[in-house]
């Protein structure tokens, strides 16, 4: 554990000197060798005192601020210029209020996402009488910022998106709060580390046709989700394609809840040819990687790696890749690979790949309906694991139009990485020779694929031809093999003719024949006629499609276009053999006019042991210039014979409201559960603001959220704000703000709360600010604080413990001269619950010095301060207080 601190420590302490030995470089060059657009600002403020303390000391020992010997500060910083003119840095700091012994600590721990910030991703933070806006160069969910880059270096302490993809067997993608140093050049080197402050979690989920999906896990951390689509074959389970999802153009995430809504339909199903076998067609499946839970205890274990790649010639290159990861669920998990890849600018391709993983980087999870339902895959992850992948592809006529395609992949149980997830052992390697040419492809190719004690063979020959503009024909024909323990081969030779018809109008015909030329007893006949079509009239497209023999289907299709970017649509597919099975599709999405918008999918899903249903609404609607209304309900239904039965609703809406100098924007969601027990939550959000001229504004915000399960969790905070700041004659300004809290959780039984984290608590707190000037000279500043607080140590206890406290503060400032200032204080305390009231004064006095210099100095003579947030007794005393500004 020491030494993973020291680590640590190192690391930070390296990205600073760096930092700031350029900085220090930069500045040492004249002026213009410093970017000329460069833009500093910076704050510190320093603070030593002395208190006297008696009273219960024992509640506020372990403040910063009530030890006999106070030294308090903050640094705040943010910059960005160019160093040399090579180097543009990013730099940002808040340390926040502490003691200057813990000012530098802790920099790289990460921040809690508040539930609130999960629902409304462009957070508004109240500024009263403040009309400016907010706009951030920096991604960061720590204290500290930093970025450097040029041309060949790119270094980031920050957020950042990890890509290792050089070698196919990693393809590591992760989204994370650390250290990264990615260096291009011929020599590539990409480093990151970071210390884990959440769990990390992968969930699979098959594409049910819809468009809604629910993750395993729900309060999600904010944006450390990574998505992917892969269809995989459906004989041999090996990768033909990997999309990567963008959030906001492809999918929206909901990370209270767990929920993802794909911004348009994907085909779940593509077409391995026309040969239809028992083993289905290629099948697309979403992966999502994320974290959740999050940790705030002294996390302090370590992952780090290191992907690099050195181009040998202008053609070859040879790359290494280290991955250490280790958490509080998983044993240290480490992966390691080499790769040489060979590629030439006429199409050769020759690449190795290599890697060893030891342990599990995470858990798997799989589900088949959309999230309703998961299970557990279980990995071989005690041992170290070894995998290996080779292509070779080559243009092997001088016209380009004959290709040869080879590959090669060995990898063991156990083996996981970012890409790579293996229960058994699995073997496959095959060849393809295809040419494409003019109106016709031809393509011979032969594959196996060894999984475990099961083994499959596939040779297939492909021939295409397009006879006319119009019209087109194909042949193929596909013998598989299939080897299981203790059971005979099952072989099959298939075949099967195809053909489609184009028309002007846009419709088109096709049709295929496929036949089982021969068969093994333990194989199956699959002889397949199909015939379909899809017509198009005007604003109306249908389509049909049929198959008898072997494999009777029947699909029916209709769409409506209500305008050029607005379809309703509907699909019917229904099969007959061995299981008879329906699946019914509903949808529409798009404008129906230019103030509404509408997107709803509903789909039914029905067999012999099993009915799904789920449905999806949406609705957005431009009452007028000034006003957007939104609704949206989801819903999902499933009935199984060998398990619960499941059903979740989701309702939502949203107003959205602005008018010359006044906007409000509020959502609100309800979701029922009931696939163990009842469980219930209601999340709302409110956020407004007016400006009714340049002198007086007013804002209010109010966040609830309550989950009801065995036991009832609820949080709700509201607060109003209003501010009084006149230009013309501004002697008289002012600042009100009320907040009302009212928080209850029930803890684990197991769980002792330490004092002063209260499991539940309601709290009332009103404050006033007032600043009259009498004349240049004299200035009055009158605060007024009042504060009604409840509060139990643990939720399930019956009785709560009332306190009232009530503050005045009387400030008379003078000034003397232009840098010097003298002030005067007379406070108030008084606590209801204790009985107690105390006054007394504070003088002190400020000087201003060159370079935006402050220095402070006085005595408390009363027997507390004025934040209501940490009262003390007798704590009175000298104080110095240091401030600087860039």
């Amino acid at each position: 554990m020491k030494t993973k601190k020291i680590l640590s420590s190192i690391i930070i302490t390296f990205l600073f000197l760096l930092f700031f030995s350029m900085l220090i470089s930069a500045t040492e060059t004249n002026n213009n060798d410093f970017y000329k657009g460069e833009f500093f600002v910076g704050f510190a403020e320093l603070y030593f005192g002395e208190n006297n303390l008696s009273g219960d000391i024992e509640l506020i020992e372990d403040s910063d601020r009530f030890q006999e010997k106070v030294d308090m500060g903050r640094i705040n910083f943010y910059l960005r210029g160019k160093i040399r003119g090579k180097y543009l840095i990013t730099a940002w700091l808040d340390t926040e209020e502490q003691s200057l012994g813990e000012i530098f600590k802790n920099l790289g721990d990460r921040k809690v996402n508040t539930p609130f910030e999960k629902i409304d991703a462009e957070k508004y933070y109240p500024v009263y009488g403040d009309d400016s806006s907010v706009v951030s160069e920096i991604d960061t969910a720590g204290k500290l910022y930093l970025k450097l880059e040029s041309e060949e270096l790119n270094a980031i302490w920050g957020n950042y998106n990890l890509t290792y993809n050089n070698n196919e067997l990693i393809n590591l993608r992760k989204n994370i709060y650390g250290a990264n140093i990615n260096y291009q050049n011929d020599l590539a080197i990409n480093t990151h580390w970071y210390q884990p402050f959440s769990t990390q979690t992968r969930d699979e989920l098959e594409l049910t046709g819809g468009i809604l999906y629910y993750l395993r896990q729900d309060d999600l951390i904010a944006g450390s989700e990574n998505i992917k689509l892969e269809l995989r074959d459906s004989s041999t389970d090996r990768v033909l394609e990997s999309i990567n999802l963008v959030a906001g153009r492809d999918y929206e995430i909901n990370y209270l809840q767990g929920r993802i809504i794909l911004k348009r339909n994907i085909k779940t199903l593509r077409d391995n040819g026309l040969i239809k076998d028992k083993d289905g067609e290629n099948k697309y499946f979403m992966i999502v990687d994320y974290q959740y839970d999050y940790d705030s205890s002294d996390n302090q274990q370590n992952n780090y790696g290191l992907e690099t790649e050195y181009n040998i010639t202008d053609n070859l290159s040879l790359g290494a890749n280290y991955l250490e990861e280790s958490n509080d669920e998983i044993n240290e998990y480490s992966l390691w690979g080499l790769n040489l890849i060979y590629r030439t600018p006429e199409g050769t391709l020759f690449r190795v790949d290599y890697a060893e993983s030891e342990n599990a980087i995470t858990d798997k999870y799989f589900s088949d309906d959309g999230g309703i339902s998961y299970q557990k895959i279980n990995l071989n992850d005690d041992e170290k694991a070894q995998a290996w992948n080779i292509e070779f592809n080559k243009m092997l006529a001088e016209e380009r139009d004959l290709e040869l395609k080879t590959f090669y992949s060995n990898k063991e149980s156990g083996f996981n990485s970012g890409s790579q997830y293996l229960e058994n052992d699995k073997e496959n390697y095959g060849l393809a020779l295809i040419q494409d040419k003019e109106r016709k492809e031809n393509q011979v190719s032969y594959e196996k694929d060894i999984s475990g004690e099961n083994e499959t063979d596939i040779y297939n020959l492909r021939f295409w031809r397009q006879q006319t503009e119009q019209r087109s024909y194909e042949l193929e024909v596909e013998n598989k093999v299939k080897t299981a323990e203790d059971k005979e081969d099952a072989r099959t030779l298939n075949s099967a003719f195809g053909f489609e018809q184009q028309f002007d109008s846009g419709n088109r015909i096709y049709g295929s024949q496929q036949f089982t030329l021969y068969k093994s007893d333990e194989a199956e006949r699959n002889n397949i006629t199909t015939l379909g079509g899809e017509i198009k009239r005007e604003k109306w497209r249908y389509s049909a499609e049929g198959s008898v023999g072997d494999k009777e289907k029947i699909l029916l299709g209709a769409g409506y276009m209500l305008n050029e970017n607005s379809e309703i649509y509907t699909n019917l597919e229904r099969e007959y053999k061995d299981q008879t099975s329906t699946e019914t599709t509903f949808g529409a999405k798009s404008e129906l006019t230019e103030k509404t918008t509408v997107s709803a999918e509903h789909r039914i899903f029905d067999n012999e042991n099993k009915n799904e249903t789920s449905n999806v609404i949406g609705l957005d609607y431009l009452a007028s210039d000034n006003l957007v209304l939104a609704f949206d309900y989801s819903r999902s239904d499933v009935e199984r014979d060998n398990s619960e039965d499941f059903k979740r609703d989701i309702i939502g809406g949203a107003v959205n409201y602005t008018k010359n100098n006044f906007r409000t924007s509020n959502r609100i969601e309800y979701r029922i559960d009931d696939k163990v027990q009842d469980f219930e939550q209601i999340v709302f959000k409110s956020n407004s603001k007016w400006r009714y001229n340049d002198e007086f504004n007013y804002i209010s915000e109010i966040e609830y959220s309550k989950e009801k399960e065995d036991s009832e969790d609820r949080y709700f905070e509201g607060t109003i704000g209003m501010a009084y700041r006149p230009i013309e004659n501004n002697r008289l300004n002012y600042l009100f703000k009320y907040t009302y809290l009212d928080q209850k959780n029930y803890l684990n039984q197991d769980s002792i709360p330490e004092l002063g984290d209260y499991a539940a608590e309601k709290s009332q707190i009103f404050s006033l600010d007032l600043i009259f000037e009498f004349n240049p000279k004299w200035q009055l500043t009158e605060k007024i604080a009042y504060k009604n607080s409840e509060v139990k140590l643990h939720s399930s206890e019956d009785s709560w413990a009332r306190s009232e406290t009530y503050l005045w503060v009387n400030k008379l400032d003078y000034t003397l001269r232009d840098d010097f200032n003298l002030f005067v204080e007379y406070r108030i305390l008084e606590n209801k619950l204790a009985d107690d009231r105390r006054d007394g004064f504070l003088l002190g006095a400020y000087k201003d010095f060159d370079n935006n210099t402050k220095l402070g100095i006085g005595y408390n003579f009363t027997d507390f301060n004025d934040d209501l947030t940490n009262l003390s007794y007798e704590a009175k005393g000298w104080f110095v207080n240091l401030i600087k500004a860039w």
